[in-house]
C-alpha cells in the first residue's frame, strides 16, 4: 500500500458547486485528472487526511469478487456517469466521461457490474464485480449492500443510498435498497430515480463520501491506429508552451516519430502503452491530425484515454486587487490540428498558437492529462547510444524494515555517456538482486497487473510502489524482498535498432540478516493478518499478508510480509 503522500487532490479541484447536479450543496467540481493514490486510504485515515469509517462486525467469509466470474465477458467498456468522489480536500463532483467498466452475463444465471463506483480507483480500492439479478423487461437490479472492498481489514460496501435534507447528505434506507439497471443490446444503463446513488459505505452503511448515479456502460468501438510496418523511425523532442503567464515559457516532450509517404505518426502519448501512435495525414503541404484519435485503456486514471486536437485560451481565477491573480490554459476543441514542415527533408514541424494537442481522458469532455500547447516538433535521427550509468548510493537507500519495506530512490540520467539526450520512451532500467535480474510480480506487489522486469523510465504502478517523481526526476521502490546482499540497477536504451545497456551501479546492505521482524518500541496488544483482499488469515496459510498490529496505547500500524 502507500507510504508518502505524492500528489495533493485538494489542489486538483475548483469551487463550482452550481454546476452539481445533485443535493449535496458547496460541493468542489474536479476539472483535471486524478491519478490513483499515492497512498491508502487506512495511511491517510491514520494521517487526520479523511474520516475514519465506522466499526461493525462483518459476515464470516464475506469478500469481494475480485475476478470475473464465469460467463460472456465484455470488458474494457466505455463508462459515463455523475460521480461523487473524495479528495485531500474534501468531497469533490466529477462529470465521468470514458471510464473503465465491463459486465458479465454469468453462468450462474447472474449479471455481474465491474467497478460501479468509478472513484474508488482514486484510493486504490479496486474494480470489483457486483452480482445484479435479472428482471422482467431488460431490467436487472443490483440487491444492496454487498461488499465492495477491504483496506487492511476495514470493509467497504455498496450500497443504495437516497438524499436526507435534514442532514444534507445520503443516507442508507433498510426499506429501499434494489438499484435498478436496464440491460440490454450490450449496454448497460441506470434506471432508478435522480435522488438516489450507489454510494460506498462503511461497516455500519453511513456513506464514505464516494458515490455514481446516470451511470451508462457501453461498449468502447474505438481502436487504437496500427502503426504500418517499415517506416523510417526519428527521435521527436516535442517543445511547447507550459505557462499561461508566460508564453515564452517552454517544456519538452519525447517521442518516436514514423515518417511515411504522405503520412506521420507520433508515439509514447499513454504513458501505459508506448505503442499507442497519432497519425497525421499529408494534405496541401500540412501533417493534419483529427481529433478524437483513440489511445487505449489507462488504469492509473481509470480512463479510455484519447488525443484530441484544441485551441488553447488564457483564463484567470482570482483578483489582481487581492494579489491572487492566478493565469490558466483553457480549452475549446477543434476539429483538427495541423502541423507545417520546414525544408525539403522533414526535421522541425510547428503549429502556431492557439492550436494545441491534448492527451485526453475520455472522448467528449476536455479533462486532459498533457497539454502541448503552440508545439515545436524536431526530428532527429534515432541511433543506438550508451546510457548515463544510474546514480544510486549508500546515502539514497531507506532500509525500514520495521515498517515492511526498504525504500530505495536512485536517478536514471537520461543523456547518453556522450551528454546527448536520450528519448526518454526507448529508455529503460533492470533492477539486479543479488547478480541477477529481478522480477517484479503482481502477488508481492499489488499494484501491477503482469510479471515486470525491464521497467520503462517513466512506469509508476497504480499503488506507487515502483514510480517517477515527476518533479524531481528521481525514481523510487518499495522493496519487499529483505533477502538482499547487493542491489544493482542498470539503465537500457534501445535506439538506431539496437539494445544498449549502462553499467550495473551496485549497493551492499548492510542490514542483512534483520529482515522484517517488529521492533519492540511499543507493548503490542494484539497482531492479526489478512490477505490482500481483505480477509483474516487462518492458522497455518502461508503467502503475502497484511500485519496489522494495534499497540496497547491504542495506535496501529499495518505492514506487507510474507508468511511462511
Amino acid at each position: 500500500m502507500k507510504k508518502t503522500l505524492l500528489l495533493m487532490i485538494s489542489a486538483m479541484v475548483v469551487a463550482a458547486a452550481s454546476a452539481v447536479p445533485q443535493k449535496l450543496q458547496n460541493v468542489k467540481v474536479n476539472h483535471q485528472p486524478l491519478k490513483a493514490a499515492s497512498m491508502s486510504l487506512k495511511k491517510a485515515q491514520e494521517d487526520g487526511l479523511v474520516a475514519k469509517p465506522k466499526k461493525a462486525s462483518i459476515k464470516e467469509g464475506e469478500l469481494p469478487i475480485t475476478d470475473a466470474p464465469a460467463g460472456r465477458l465484455i470488458d474494457n467498456m466505455y463508462v459515463n456517469s455523475s460521480a461523487y468522489g473524495l479528495g485531500f480536500g474534501g468531497i469533490y463532483y466529477q462529470a465521468v466521461d470514458g471510464g473503465l467498466g465491463g459486465v458479465v452475463e454469468g453462468d450462474d444465471g447472474f449479471l455481474y457490474v465491474k467497478g460501479p463506483i468509478s472513484q474508488a480507483y482514486v484510493w486504490g480500492l479496486g474494480t470489483p464485480w457486483i452480482k445484479c439479478e435479472y428482471g422482467e423487461n431488460n431490467t436487472v437490479v443490483m440487491h444492496t449492500p454487498q461488499i465492495y472492498a477491504f483496506d487492511y481489514g476495514d470493509p467497504y460496501y455498496i450500497c443504495k443510498l437516497k438524499y436526507d435534507a435534514s442532514e444534507g447528505t445520503f443516507v442508507f434506507d433498510p426499506e429501499d435498497t434494489d438499484v435498478k439497471f436496464t440491460w440490454k443490446d450490450d449496454v448497460l444503463t441506470y434506471a432508478d430515480s435522480d435522488i438516489c446513488v450507489i454510494g460506498l459505505t462503511d461497516a455500519t452503511n453511513a456513506w464514505f463520501y464516494m458515490a455514481d448515479w446516470d451511470i451508462v456502460y457501453s461498449i468502447c468501438e474505438d481502436q487504437p491506429i496500427a502503426l504500418p510496418d517499415g517506416l523510417a523511425k526519428s527521435v521527436a523532442t516535442i517543445n511547447y508552451l507550459d505557462d499561461a503567464e508566460d508564453l515564452t515559457s517552454t517544456d519538452k516532450y519525447m517521442s518516436n516519430a514514423y515518417l511515411g509517404s504522405t503520412d506521420l505518426y507520433f508515439d509514447n502519448f499513454n504513458t501505459e502503452d508506448n505503442n499507442a501512435v497519432i497519425k497525421g495525414e499529408l494534405i496541401d503541404g500540412k501533417y493534419v491530425f483529427p481529433t478524437k484519435q483513440y489511445l487505449g485503456a489507462n488504469l492509473t486514471y481509470n480512463s479510455h484515454i484519447y488525443a484530441l486536437t484544441a485551441d488553447a485560451k488564457i483564463e484567470s481565477t482570482g483578483s489582481e486587487e487581492e494579489g491572487d491573480l492566478y493565469s490558466y490554459f483553457n480549452f475549446d476543441e477543434t476539429a483538427s490540428l495541423a502541423l507545417s514542415a520546414e525544408g525539403e527533408t522533414v526535421t522541425t514541424l510547428s503549429a502556431e498558437y492557439p492550436a494545441s494537442i491534448l492527451i485526453n481522458c475520455g472522448r467528449s469532455n476536455i479533462y486532459y492529462i498533457t497539454g502541448f500547447v503552440a508545439p515545436t516538433i524536431e526530428l532527429k535521427e534515432d541511433k543506438a547510444m550508451t546510457p548515463a550509468d544510474p546514480i544510486f548510493s549508500l546515502e539514497n537507500v531507506s532500509h525500514s524494515h520495521n515498517s515492511g519495506f526498504d525504500r530505495l530512490s536512485f536517478t536514471i540520467p537520461t543523456v547518453s555517456t556522450e551528454g546527448e539526450d536520450l528519448n526518454v520512451a526507448s529508455l529503460y532500467y533492470v533492477i539486479y538482486y543479488n547478480g541477477e535480474p529481478y522480477t517484479f510480480t503482481p502477488d508481492l506487489f499489488i499494484g501491477l497487473t503482469s510479471d515486470i522486469t525491464i521497467i520503462p523510465y517513466a512506469f509508476s504502478d497504480s499503488y506507487y510502489d515502483i514510480y517517477l517523481s515527476s518533479g524531481s526526476k528521481k525514481h523510487t521502490i518499495y522493496f519487499y524482498d529483505y533477502e538482499w546482499t547487493t542491489l544493482g540497477i542498470q539503465s537500457i536504451y534501445y535506439g538506431g535498432n539496437q539494445e544498449s545497456r549502462s553499467n550495473i551501479v551496485t549497493v551492499t546492505n548492510d542490514y542483512t540478516g534483520v529482515n522484517n521482524a517488529q521492533v519492540a518500541e511499543k507493548d503490542v496488544d494484539s497482531i492479526e493478518l489478512f490477505d490482500l483482499t481483505g480477509r483474516k488469515l487462518q492458522e497455518g496459510e502461508k503467502g503475502f499478508a497484511i500485519k496489522r498490529i494495534k499497540y496497547a496505547d491504542g495506535s496501529e500500524n499495518a505492514v506487507k510480509v510474507l508468511v511462511k
